[in-house]
């Protein structure tokens, strides 16, 4: 029987799309957000985050929506998030602000009001567990619950059709759209477990590497540049760590551009420079990232 808090589903890392048989697999938007189970008990709502904790006072404009989206007793998983009109996408910062806020909630709350995007149902209206119930059915469910919700709950978007995922992945990631979930499409919902797999967009921009802490042979940070539109080069503005495998692939980069007096050329997991590109995981919330 579920009881507050639950330990929600979570996903391991995958680096691309699995080729996987398209009536066995579901893929969702992974959004740029905070997790939340949403819990609809007879006192009202309760949100509780990914780690336990009751995220409720900070998120009072879903309150109501939720109130008239939700039967009593129902039990939902999904992701909060609060959309950037300006940048045209997700602010997971804004989200980070209402933490922080204190007596500025309410000014967070009315300039940037949050969403949720629900994506699982895991109690019902008659207050019936769907814990062992496949992910088709708890899904059905979920979309004859949300049918006809205020605008500020919606469901999380679901395809089978790999292709279609693929395209999320290539178009959406500067919508704030962090990459793919993949999920069994006849999977039960086990708490605490890893079901499901995520891949993540990447987004790519060119930096120049302007010095290094440490050594050549063994580098610790990175000072990266960019060229402006006039042409002229600027500090990015704080080093980047170098990971280990990064760091070597960096050492023997700059060893070679001392030798040939070439542009680095470097390509590394974590961390991707070609002639001064970083590519790197969307979503990770480091200045340099967006």
């Amino acid at each position: 029987m579920l009881r507050w808090p639950v330990t929600p589903v979570s996903a391991t890392p995958n680096p691309s799309l699995p080729e996987i048989a398209k009536a066995s697999t579901a893929y969702e938007m992974k959004w740029d957000g905070f997790r939340a189970i949403i819990w609809r008990t007879d006192a009202g709502i309760r949100v509780q985050s990914r780690h336990g904790v009751d995220l409720s006072a900070f998120f009072p404009d879903l309150v109501e929506p939720l109130t008239a989206a939700l039967p009593q007793r129902t039990v939902i998983d999904g992701e909060i998030i609060v959309w950037n009109i300006e940048r045209g996408r997700c602010d997971f910062s804004r989200l980070q602000r209402r933490l922080v806020a204190g007596r500025a909630l309410p000014r967070h709350v009315r300039q940037h009001p949050a969403h949720l995007v629900a994506f699982d149902l895991l109690r019902d209206s008659r207050g019936v567990d769907l814990l062992d119930q496949p992910l088709t059915t708890r899904r059905a469910k979920l979309e004859r619950l949300l049918h006809n919700t205020p605008p500020q709950v919606v469901i999380c978007p679901q395809t089978s059709d790999r292709d279609v995922a693929l395209g999320w992945l290539n178009d959406l990631g500067v919508a704030g759209v962090e990459g793919v979930v993949i999920k069994p499409a006849a999977s039960r919902y086990r708490p605490g477990s890893q079901l499901w797999t995520k891949v993540r967009t990447r987004d790519t921009t060119e930096f120049i590497i302007g010095g290094v802490t440490g050594t050549l042979q063994r580098p610790a940070t990175l000072l990266l540049g960019q060229f402006d539109n006039h042409g002229t080069s600027g500090s990015s503005g704080r080093p980047i760590r170098s990971r280990l495998n990064t760091g070597r692939i960096c050492a023997a980069c700059c060893a070679a551009c001392r030798s040939s007096g070439r542009a680095p050329v470097i390509h590394g997991p974590a961390l991707c420079l070609q002639g001064g590109r970083r590519t790197s995981p969307n979503g990770s919330h480091s200045r340099l990232s967006r």
